[in-house]
C-alpha cells in the first residue's frame, strides 16, 4: 500500500486483492455509493494522472486535461457492465 496525501488527510492507496472485490466496488459506485467512488478514485489516481499528463494530452486539452480524464474515468465506471473485471485497466 502506498501513502497518498489528499488535502490534510493521509490516505492509503488500496490495491485490489481480487476481481470480485473490484466488481463489488464498481457495482456500488454505479449505485451512487460515495465511499466506493472515492475508493476507486484513490486506487486509480496514479493511472489517471499518468494518462492526463502525457504531452499530447496536455497540448490538446491544456489545463482541463486532468478534469477531463476524471470525467472519462467516472463515465467509464458508470457504464462498465462486462464480467471481465480482470481486464479493467489498473487491476
Amino acid at each position: 500500500m502506498l501513502p497518498e496525501r489528499t488535502g490534510q488527510q493521509l490516505k492509503t492507496v488500496k490495491h485490489f486483492q481480487s476481481a470480485a472485490e473490484l466488481k463489488e466496488l464498481v457495482h456500488a459506485a454505479q449505485r451512487g455509493d460515495a465511499a466506493a467512488i472515492e475508493a476507486l478514485c484513490i486506487a486509480f489516481r496514479p493511472l489517471i494522472m499518468k494518462e492526463a499528463n502525457r504531452s499530447y494530452i496536455i497540448q490538446t486539452l491544456g489545463e482541463d486535461a486532468v478534469n477531463t480524464a476524471w470525467e472519462i474515468f467516472l463515465d467509464y465506471i458508470q457504464k462498465y457492465d462486462k464480467t471481465g473485471y480482470l481486464k479493467l485497466p489498473g487491476l
